[in-house]
């Protein structure tokens, strides 16, 4: 019965608090309606959150695939006793995830259990792969130059990002979102951190585990303290070191060109950030 009561003050406090994000957020106009699960539904759809079932995962979450009414879907699990990831966070994800769920870039939320700690957000699982099991895998199997051709025909348009969702989660949403404003230059922020995410072979630089106020500051400090051997993946390097003479200097300038994209995309100011053709036309120029 202890557990019941615990449940329904779960709800009582994360229902208010998405309510409280989604008018604040979008003047209560959200379009968008959010399905609930219910914690037993969860237990069950991840056979008790077995750990045969995680997909992913970093300091803070964990990513279970499940199957909940036929349906194949991905539980975001967050940590009860992470400092960095609060009921009121979470709440903010769900919210902009909600709106932002038709999408194509975003993962497209199903719904969220609101009887957990930590609201638990419930997303339609990306039945095309999981880029970001391959940029993290241990070897890296990306070689520098498909990692390349990858940001390209993103910022081409030539392939969607279902398998690398880039808006609506924690750490890739762009400054604007939490005040209801969106617009291309929100996909070309988040498409900054894929950037870094391929550049540096894992999951950017703790930024989407971090309280911050400037996401652009806290890059731009990061960039400037560290040399280039300690920002690109050590398995990237080692490949432009291996190709020697010319070619290793290509490399390299290919990597600062790719950093200073990187900070032009993750402006905190959207109408300073480049639009996604200028974005496409400077990654062709420099894969040339």
């Amino acid at each position: 019965m202890w557990k019941k009561k615990r449940e329904d003050e779960y709800m009582l406090r994360n229902g208010g608090l998405l309510l409280e994000k989604r008018i604040s957020y979008f003047n209560g106009k959200y379009s968008n309606p959010i399905r609930t699960f219910s914690a037993k539904e969860l237990q069950k759809a991840t056979d008790n959150y077995n750990p045969n079932l995680i997909y992913g995962f970093d300091k803070h979450n964990k990513w279970y695939k499940g199957c909940f009414e036929g349906r194949v879907i991905f539980v975001k699990s967050y940590d009860d006793c992470s400092y960095y990831v609060d009921p009121d966070m979470a709440s903010n994800e769900i919210a902009v995830a909600a709106q932002v769920s038709e999408h194509k870039n975003a993962l497209k939320l199903l719904g969220c259990c609101l009887e957990t700690p930590i609201p638990t957000p419930v997303f339609e699982f990306p039945m095309n792969g999981n880029l970001d099991y391959r940029l993290t895998s241990n070897p890296p199997c990306l070689p520098w130059r498909i990692r390349l051709k990858i940001a390209n025909e993103i910022a081409s348009g030539e392939i969607q990002t279902e398998n690398a969702p880039i808006i609506g989660t924690f750490g890739y949403m762009a400054p604007e979102l939490e005040n209801g404003v969106y617009s291309e230059k929100s996909d070309v922020f988040g498409f900054g951190f894929l950037l870094l995410d391929l550049l540096m072979g894992k999951r950017g630089i703790g930024i989407k585990s971090i309280r911050i106020k400037s996401i652009e500051c806290y890059t731009s400090s990061y960039i400037r303290n560290h040399t280039m051997n300690e920002i690109v993946n050590p398995t990237i390097l080692a490949e432009a070191e291996a190709a020697g003479g010319g070619e290793r200097v290509h490399h390299h300038h290919q990597f600062q060109a790719v950093i200073e994209l990187i900070l032009r995309c993750l402006s905190d100011n959207a109408d300073e950030r480049p639009v996604m053709l200028d974005v496409a036309k400077q990654l062709k120029r420099i894969q040339s």
